[in-house]
């Protein structure tokens, strides 16, 4: 009886673990037999998943993902100077066949004088004009960029105002909405200098100020970060900052860059280099040409997503001697940026 009941065992462990299927040294036979005496069924030792199931048989779902390549701007027809190409870098169009390179087109011939005259006639205050300039002041809460557009122009400077052609030192983004009645209002082309070159004498020089020149002027020291990057300052408030400029102290955020030159007379391009990102000063940095008893003032937009150092054209003017770029950043405690001022004859 031994015998046959070892057999017996074996022969049911044998159809429970399938064919190739090997047992443990340490299992007992005798423990198989002893199911098969209790009632156990070989069929449901048999239950689960089939033997003949395989990985091939299972459907995996296609997770793959499409990532789009950035195609790079390229450079339009009409295209000059450095351009951001959307995807991170810059690229430089070069200058113009003929014509002036203008907030990065290539403009031919001079424009007319502006028309200031709608502005009095939809019932705004005119305060000054020029040949390229209307400024003034709203009173009914409409704000500057219907101020400008009464004159088919656009808003580049907006501060604080009141009736009577008062202006104000707080600066305003163009189309804020601050819930003002009144504000002080700079109305230009949209697409062109803020004032135009003239009829300049002599052929000028090509003169660049980087931002860690010893001849810049910074007021406020405090306030700007000129340490932390190789390749360029900005101004900021916050005190991370002072770990890698041991003169920044966070606070104000306010100060100015002065960047002088002595340059012969000549039609120059006046242009401004910075690091554009989208935590620039939303209401743009106000910067101020200097020469000969004239000032000329534009507000520069730095705010975007390229992250790149990119060339801004203040404005093109006929310029000799003394000239000082200022980086007016005393008027905001929000963050402007500059590299490099450039002045480059026409």
């Amino acid at each position: 009886m031994r015998n046959l009941r070892y057999w017996a065992g074996f022969l049911v462990s044998f159809a429970a673990c399938g064919p190739g299927t090997l047992m443990s040294s340490d299992a007992s036979v005798d423990s198989s037999v002893d199911a098969a005496e209790d009632g156990a069924s070989i069929d449901a030792r048999m239950d689960g998943p089939s033997m003949d199931a395989t990985t091939s048989d299972v459907s995996v779902p296609d997770v793959s993902v499409d990532v789009p390549e950035c195609t790079p701007r390229e450079c339009a027809a009409d295209a000059c100077g450095a351009i951001d190409d959307g995807c991170g870098a810059v690229v430089d169009c070069g200058g113009c066949a003929a014509g002036t390179c203008v907030a990065n087109r290539c403009l031919a011939g001079e424009p007319g004088p502006v028309d200031c005259s709608g502005i009095e006639s939809r019932g705004f205050e005119l305060c000054e004009e020029s040949e390229t300039q209307c400024a003034g002041v709203f009173e009914n809460g409409e704000g500057c960029t219907a101020f400008c557009a009464a004159a088919g122009l656009d808003c580049v400077e907006r501060r604080g105002g009141e009736p009577g052609c008062s202006r104000e030192s707080d600066l305003f983004a163009c189309d804020a909405d601050n819930g003002h009645l009144s504000d002080w209002c700079v109305c230009a082309r949209g697409d062109e200098p803020v004032d135009p070159p003239g009829e300049c004498e002599g052929r000028g020089r090509r003169v660049a100020m980087g931002f860690r020149d010893p001849a810049v002027v910074y007021e406020n020291r405090r306030a700007w970060v000129l340490l932390c990057r190789p390749d360029y300052a900005y101004t900021a408030q916050f005190e991370e900052h002072e770990e890698c400029d041991s003169q920044y102290r966070h606070g104000s955020g306010r100060g100015s860059a002065t960047f002088s030159f002595d340059v012969p007379s000549g039609e120059y391009r006046v242009i401004i280099r910075g690091r554009h990102t989208e935590n620039r000063n939303p209401a743009g940095m106000r910067t101020v040409v200097q020469n000969g008893g004239e000032e000329y003032v534009r507000v520069i937009n730095q705010r975007d997503e390229s992250g790149a150092i990119q060339s801004d054209l203040h404005g093109t003017y006929c310029l000799e001697g003394r000239v000082d770029v200022v980086i007016d950043s005393s008027v905001s405690a929000e963050s402007d940026s500059v590299a490099e001022v450039i002045l480059e004859p026409t």
